[in-house]
C-alpha cells in the first residue's frame, strides 16, 4: 500500500466522508485517489446510499485508471449500489465484473435479515480454507464465530424505529500478513440503540462505545449482551488482532494493547473494522 500516492482507506475516508457532506452530498468524486481499501470500499458503498436518501441521485466520478475502477467492479461495488443507485451509462459495462476464483477477497455482500447472515459467513469461511489460501480451519472457525455475532447486528439493530430496512454491507480482504473484514450500516447508530439503557442515558458516543466493548452494555439493563461486540471485541484480543468501532462522531480502537478513541466526522448508523493476523 506504501507506493501509492493517493488512497481512500480506513485512515482517510472521514475526510472524504466531510468533503462530499460540504457539497450537499451532490458529488461523490474518486479521481483524486490512486488506491482504495476494503473498509473504504464499503464505507463507499454506504455513502452512495446516504447520499441517495439526502440528495437521490448524486454524481459518482470514477478515476479513468483501473486501479480503483477494476477493484471497485470486481468487489462487486457496482452491483450492489444499483439497488439503489442508478449507475451511469459510462460505468454500466462494470457492474458484470467479478472477481471469481480470487481467494483473498469476499467481495460486497448485503444483509438485511438473519437468514442472510449465515451464508455470508459460510462463504468467507469457505474462502479461508481454500487450498489457494488455505488458512488453519480452527482458525476460520473463529473467524466465522467473530463474523456471525458482528453481521447478526444488523437485521436485530440498524432499522429500529425506522420505515425502512437498512442493510447492512459486509467486505473481506486478504492482505500480506492480515486478514481484513469490514461491516457497515447507515441506521440508527448505537446511540439510538442504547437509548432505553438507564446506564447509556446522557453519555456521549465514545463512552457509549467503551461500555458496549468494555461491559457488554447491551439496548435493555443487562450486562454481558452489548450486540455481541463484547464476545467479539475478547476474542479479537486473544487472536492479536484490532477492532475499529465506528458510530457518532466517535472510533474506538480496540485490540490486546492497544485501546484508543478519536474523534472522526459523523456519519450515520455503525461501522466495524476487524485486522486478524495470519499466515499469507
Amino acid at each position: 500500500m506504501g507506493k501509492y500516492q493517493n488512497a481512500l482507506n480506513i485512515n482517510s475516508f472521514g475526510n472524504f466522508v466531510a468533503s462530499v457532506q460540504s457539497s450537499g452530498f451532490h458529488e461523490i468524486d474518486l479521481r483524486p485517489f490512486d488506491f482504495i481499501d476494503a473498509y473504504a470500499t464499503m464505507g463507499l458503498a454506504l455513502l452512495v446510499r446516504h447520499a441517495c436518501l439526502a440528495v437521490q441521485t448524486p454524481d459518482l466520478i470514477v478515476p479513468s485508471s483501473d486501479n480503483v475502477r477494476m477493484y471497485l467492479a470486481r468487489q462487486e461495488f457496482f452491483q450492489v449500489i444499483s439497488r439503489w443507485y442508478e449507475i451511469p451509462q459510462e460505468l454500466r459495462a462494470l457492474e458484470s465484473c467479478q472477481w471469481a476464483g480470487n481467494p483473498r477477497v469476499a467481495p460486497l455482500r448485503i444483509i438485511e435479515k438473519d437468514e442472510d447472515v449465515s451464508p455470508v459467513a459460510d462463504r468467507i469461511e469457505r474462502l479461508l480454507t481454500s487450498p489457494a489460501f488455505g488458512i488453519p480451519k480452527p482458525f476460520a472457525k473463529g473467524v466465522w464465530n467473530i463474523l456471525t455475532e458482528v453481521f447478526q447486528n444488523v437485521p436485530q439493530h440498524a432499522s429500529i424505529g425506522l420505515d425502512r430496512v437498512e442493510p447492512g454491507i459486509a467486505v473481506l480482504q486478504v492482505y500480506r500478513g492480515c486478514v481484513e473484514m469490514a461491516v457497515g450500516d447507515i441506521g440508527v447508530g448505537l446511540r439510538s440503540t442504547l437509548s432505553q439503557n438507564p446506564m447509556c442515558v446522557g453519555r456521549c458516543d465514545g463512552e457509549l462505545q467503551e461500555l458496549v466493548l468494555k461491559q457488554g452494555v447491551s439496548r435493555t439493563a443487562l450486562s454481558g449482551r452489548g450486540h455481541g461486540l463484547y464476545q467479539v471485541a475478547a476474542t479479537i484480543a486473544k487472536l492479536n488482532g484490532l477492532l475499529r468501532l465506528q458510530s457518532g462522531r466517535a472510533a474506538t480502537t480496540m485490540g490486546s494493547r492497544v485501546y484508543r478513541q478519536d474523534a472522526c466526522t459523523e456519519f450515520p448508523g455503525t461501522q466495524l473494522w476487524i485486522r486478524l493476523p495470519c499466515r499469507t
